[in-house]
Protein backbone atom coordinates (compact mmCIF):
# COMPACT_ATOMS: atom_id res chain seq x y z
CA UNK A 1 0.00 0.00 0.00
CA UNK A 2 2.91 2.25 0.86
CA UNK A 3 3.82 2.41 -3.02
CA UNK A 4 0.66 2.62 -4.01
CA UNK A 5 0.40 -1.03 -5.89
CA UNK A 6 -2.86 -2.18 -4.08
CA UNK A 7 -5.84 -0.45 -1.89
CA UNK A 8 -6.63 -3.04 1.01
CA UNK A 9 -9.90 -3.21 2.81
CA UNK A 10 -10.03 -4.79 6.31
CA UNK A 11 -12.83 -6.57 7.85
CA UNK A 12 -12.41 -6.44 11.94
CA UNK A 13 -13.62 -7.18 15.28
CA UNK A 14 -12.34 -4.88 17.50
CA UNK A 15 -8.60 -4.37 17.13
CA UNK A 16 -8.52 -8.12 15.76
CA UNK A 17 -8.45 -8.21 11.78
CA UNK A 18 -10.32 -11.27 11.05
CA UNK A 19 -10.44 -10.92 6.84
CA UNK A 20 -9.63 -8.56 4.12
CA UNK A 21 -9.28 -8.21 0.36
CA UNK A 22 -7.13 -6.38 -1.78
CA UNK A 23 -7.91 -4.44 -5.45
CA UNK A 24 -5.38 -3.31 -7.77
CA UNK A 25 -5.56 -1.74 -11.42
CA UNK A 26 -4.42 -4.14 -13.85
CA UNK A 27 -4.16 -5.07 -17.66
CA UNK A 28 -4.13 -8.43 -19.38
CA UNK A 29 -2.64 -9.39 -22.81
CA UNK A 30 -5.88 -9.86 -25.35
CA UNK A 31 -4.04 -13.26 -26.35
CA UNK A 32 -5.17 -14.20 -22.41
CA UNK A 33 -8.70 -13.63 -22.61
CA UNK A 34 -11.19 -14.83 -24.66
CA UNK A 35 -12.02 -12.90 -28.06
CA UNK A 36 -15.61 -12.51 -26.59
CA UNK A 37 -14.74 -10.05 -24.17
CA UNK A 38 -12.09 -7.92 -26.50
CA UNK A 39 -13.45 -8.62 -30.09
CA UNK A 40 -14.48 -4.38 -29.55
CA UNK A 41 -11.36 -3.74 -28.06
CA UNK A 42 -9.19 -1.26 -30.16
CA UNK A 43 -6.01 -2.62 -31.77
CA UNK A 44 -2.79 -2.93 -29.40
CA UNK A 45 -4.87 -2.04 -26.22
CA UNK A 46 -4.69 -4.39 -23.16
CA UNK A 47 -7.48 -5.56 -21.46
CA UNK A 48 -8.34 -3.65 -18.22
CA UNK A 49 -9.28 -5.14 -15.43
CA UNK A 50 -8.99 -5.17 -11.34
CA UNK A 51 -6.88 -7.77 -9.66
CA UNK A 52 -8.08 -8.93 -6.38
CA UNK A 53 -5.01 -9.60 -5.48
CA UNK A 54 -5.54 -11.38 -2.02
CA UNK A 55 -9.01 -12.53 -0.17
CA UNK A 56 -8.11 -14.35 3.10
CA UNK A 57 -9.89 -14.78 6.51
CA UNK A 58 -9.27 -15.37 10.01
CA UNK A 59 -9.00 -19.37 10.28
CA UNK A 60 -11.37 -18.70 13.24
CA UNK A 61 -13.50 -17.23 11.16
CA UNK A 62 -13.37 -19.60 8.35
CA UNK A 63 -16.56 -21.32 7.11
CA UNK A 64 -18.82 -18.40 8.67
CA UNK A 65 -20.13 -16.69 5.12
CA UNK A 66 -17.34 -14.08 5.62
CA UNK A 67 -15.33 -14.88 2.66
CA UNK A 68 -18.86 -14.85 0.73
CA UNK A 69 -19.37 -11.77 2.33
CA UNK A 70 -16.11 -9.53 1.34
CA UNK A 71 -15.87 -11.37 -2.17
CA UNK A 72 -19.24 -9.32 -2.61
CA UNK A 73 -18.01 -6.48 -0.54
CA UNK A 74 -14.39 -6.34 -3.29
CA UNK A 75 -16.77 -7.21 -6.41
CA UNK A 76 -19.46 -4.08 -5.76
CA UNK A 77 -16.11 -1.96 -5.17
CA UNK A 78 -14.72 -3.32 -8.83
CA UNK A 79 -17.95 -3.01 -10.27
CA UNK A 80 -18.63 1.04 -9.13
CA UNK A 81 -15.03 1.66 -9.80
CA UNK A 82 -15.40 0.49 -13.27
CA UNK A 83 -18.57 2.51 -13.76
CA UNK A 84 -17.31 5.81 -12.12
CA UNK A 85 -13.58 5.96 -11.62
CA UNK A 86 -11.71 3.64 -13.76
CA UNK A 87 -12.24 1.62 -16.82
CA UNK A 88 -12.66 -1.99 -16.69
CA UNK A 89 -13.70 -4.99 -17.98
CA UNK A 90 -13.82 -7.59 -15.93
CA UNK A 91 -12.14 -9.06 -12.25
CA UNK A 92 -9.33 -11.25 -12.31
CA UNK A 93 -7.60 -12.76 -9.18
CA UNK A 94 -4.74 -15.69 -8.83
CA UNK A 95 -6.35 -18.55 -6.62
CA UNK A 96 -3.72 -19.84 -3.78
CA UNK A 97 -4.68 -23.36 -4.31
CA UNK A 98 -7.71 -25.86 -5.59
CA UNK A 99 -9.82 -25.09 -2.27
CA UNK A 100 -9.61 -21.05 -3.29
CA UNK A 101 -10.37 -21.90 -7.06
CA UNK A 102 -13.00 -23.51 -6.15
CA UNK A 103 -14.35 -20.81 -4.21
CA UNK A 104 -14.36 -18.43 -6.88
CA UNK A 105 -15.61 -20.95 -9.48
CA UNK A 106 -18.52 -21.44 -7.27
CA UNK A 107 -19.35 -17.57 -8.12
CA UNK A 108 -18.91 -18.00 -12.08
CA UNK A 109 -15.21 -17.12 -12.05
CA UNK A 110 -13.78 -19.18 -15.20
CA UNK A 111 -10.35 -19.86 -15.88
CA UNK A 112 -8.57 -18.16 -18.20
CA UNK A 113 -6.43 -20.29 -21.32
CA UNK A 114 -3.38 -19.02 -20.81
CA UNK A 115 -3.02 -19.40 -16.76
CA UNK A 116 -4.08 -20.26 -13.92
CA UNK A 117 -5.75 -16.74 -13.29
CA UNK A 118 -9.88 -16.58 -13.04
CA UNK A 119 -11.80 -14.14 -14.50
CA UNK A 120 -15.50 -12.41 -14.33
CA UNK A 121 -16.46 -10.03 -16.73
CA UNK A 122 -18.30 -7.11 -14.95
CA UNK A 123 -21.33 -7.83 -16.83
CA UNK A 124 -21.58 -11.28 -15.13
CA UNK A 125 -21.33 -9.07 -12.15
CA UNK A 126 -23.49 -6.58 -12.90
CA UNK A 127 -26.20 -9.39 -13.45
CA UNK A 128 -25.41 -10.52 -9.92
CA UNK A 129 -25.91 -7.39 -8.02
CA UNK A 130 -29.14 -6.97 -9.83
CA UNK A 131 -30.47 -10.45 -8.30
Amino acid sequence: MRKNLTVCFVAAEGATVIGYFTLTAHALQKHEVSTSVTKHLPRGYAVPVILLGRLAINCTHQGKGLGKALLYGALMRAFTYSQKSVGALAVVTDPVDEHAKRFYEAFQFVELKASNRLFLPMRSIQKWIRK
